[in-house]
């Protein structure tokens, strides 16, 4: 775990490398996590989720929920906190991308960002960034970018040194 201080406005953010599987209660989850959740639209759920069950599963997460709306993945708290989504748009449109969007994933090693990327690609994905150092963030993020069968931008990253 790292934490970080922005001096500027005093904001506080720790990373952590594995979800927190803890019973904590949501004010300390909170105390602790940047971020709640990530949604992102699907016009397809059922090939979604085969996708999303495949390349998350090579990262050590499973699908915790599903229905013909949707599917969860993550920490199996009741919060929800430390979770990512896809799910059909509430508002009965067709789901869309976000330009400069994408939703990055931990991953525990170098060789799981390779999987990662082999893995998605053979699902259908489409490559937006082979594995590999992107010094631009830090010298030791090894990263993969693609785009899932909805035209999301996911990402894996390891940001251990080799």
């Amino acid at each position: 775990m790292e934490t970080f201080h922005n001096s500027m406005n005093g904001l506080r953010v720790t990373c952590w490398s594995r979800l927190d599987r803890s019973n904590r209660k949501p004010q300390e989850l909170m105390r602790t996590h940047f971020i709640s959740h990530v949604i992102l639209g699907s016009n397809n759920i059922p090939e979604a989720t085969h996708f999303y069950d495949q390349v998350l599963g090579l990262l050590g997460q499973e699908r915790r929920w599903h229905s013909e709306s949707g599917a969860g993945y993550g920490n199996a708290n009741e919060q929800g906190i430390d979770t990512f989504w896809i799910t059909t748009p509430l508002d009965g449109k067709p789901a869309s991308i976000g330009n400069g969007t994408n939703v990055c994933f931990v991953a525990p090693s170098r060789d799981s960002v390779d999987a990662f990327y082999e893995l998605a690609i053979s699902l259908g994905a489409c490559d937006e960034g082979a594995p590999g150092i992107r010094s631009e963030v830090h010298d030791n993020f090894y990263a993969c970018y693609v785009r899932d069968l909805d035209g999301n931008k996911i990402v894996a990253a390891c940001h251990e040194s080799p």
